[in-house]
């Protein structure tokens, strides 16, 4: 009731009290229900200043009580400063991930929740003997943002040996994962290889050191290190493939969507068959499409569920580099109307093939294609 009807009125009926008012009144709050302020107020449940707003980072909602200050400082500085790790700007560090990024740095670290705080974070879950749900998504993590993420006020702690003993925790989140590509050195040059910088994926391989040039592309990271190997996976991915793809003859067909099950991930057109959320949404995607959106993110469930469609005349040696071209949302003539290159909409028609005409307006194509044809918005019977 308090997050879905804040005002006095809908409150009442919402948890059932009289029609004359004399019931329950809503909470009270230090800004007026149902208008966020966007400014800051300590959270007492979990001993940390957050703000007044729906979405976005820091925000927590509607504030029940207390003060609300300007500045995340301002909060800080009134109920934080007295803590030995405190998060206030007097006691934290700006440049901390500058240096602590600097040298390469361990990785592979993963929460611990004990009752007695013994261990916060270890780098080896299954020695250990602890549990730790979704374990794989953390092994990517530094100690550094293991313990920010998890332990922000036992940092310190956390930290152990790898703060030293004056020195302030950080303050701000480490920097976000670029997704761009980097190169991956092994021992003696033998396990060499270009790796992304993400967390979860067929190529990820967490943050890149400081020292790490990145890449756009795979293809780039690979020609600047990998190109003088005897084995060397350069050009694994087709730079060409959507040119070719929606240059084939016939042209793809559209009216696909992804189908996730135990027989394998896949993309179908048969609207007789597995139901598929959302189906309407996928009337516009070809099959190479779908397949690439849902599933690129594992190479080999990319490549079969591809190689299953495509023609035996069209090469899929390798995945395509990047993303489908985007749709133009211009205006094409299809048989004897003039449809958009888009998605959802009344007037959209999917992506146009390759020799298409494309117009900036539907005047413009209907004048281009249609002017002769009696039905059409833009006949010109004087012609």
């Amino acid at each position: 009731c308090r997050d879905n009807f804040p005002w006095p009125e809908d409150f009442r009926k919402c948890v059932g009290d009289p029609e004359d008012g004399t019931g329950t009144l809503p909470p009270c709050s230090p800004s007026p229900w149902g208008r966020l302020s966007n400014k800051w107020y300590f959270f007492h449940d979990e001993e940390k200043c957050v703000r007044e707003c729906d979405i976005g980072e820091h925000c927590n909602g509607q504030a029940t009580r207390g003060v609300l200050y300007e500045t995340f400082d301002e909060c800080c500085e009134n109920h934080l400063s007295h803590l030995p790790n405190s998060p206030c700007s007097d006691k934290c560090s700006e440049v901390f991930w500058d240096f602590y990024f600097e040298p390469q740095i361990d990785v592979g670290y993963q929460p611990v929740f004990e009752d007695d705080g013994g261990n916060l974070c270890v780098k080896d879950v299954i020695t250990e003997g602890y549990l730790v749900p979704f374990a794989e998504l953390w092994k990517y993590k530094t100690l550094g943002e293991c313990c920010y993420d998890n332990f922000l006020f036992v940092f310190r702690k956390c930290m152990g040996d790898y703060l030293e003993e004056n020195e302030l925790p950080p303050c701000t989140r480490p920097p976000e994962l670029s997704e761009l590509w980097y190169i991956d050195y092994g021992l003696w040059n033998e396990n060499d290889k270009c790796v992304r910088e993400c967390m979860t994926g067929d190529s990820c391989s967490g943050r890149a050191s400081s020292d790490k040039e990145l890449y756009a592309t795979f293809d780039e990271c690979c020609e600047n290190h990998l190109w003088w190997m005897e084995n060397s996976l350069c050009s694994t991915c087709n730079a060409n493939f959507w040119h070719n793809y929606f240059s084939m003859n016939p042209q793809p067909e559209l009216g696909y969507y992804p189908i996730y099950g135990d027989n394998g991930q896949r993309c179908s057109n048969d609207e007789a068959g597995s139901l598929a959320p959302f189906m309407e949404s996928w009337e516009f995607k070809t099959h190479a499409e779908c397949c690439y959106e849902n599933f690129r993110w594992v190479e080999e469930w990319l490549l079969v569920c591809m190689g299953n469609y495509l023609p035996e005349s069209y090469e899929l040696a390798f995945p395509p580099c990047d993303d489908p071209p985007e749709l133009s949302n211009k205006w094409y003539l299809n048989e004897e109307e003039c449809v958009k290159e888009c998605d959802l909409g009344e007037t959209c028609n999917g992506r146009a093939s390759s020799g298409k005409v494309l117009y900036d307006s539907s005047d413009d194509c209907c004048l281009n294609h249609l002017w002769w044809l009696e039905s059409s918005p833009c006949y010109d019977e004087t012609s």
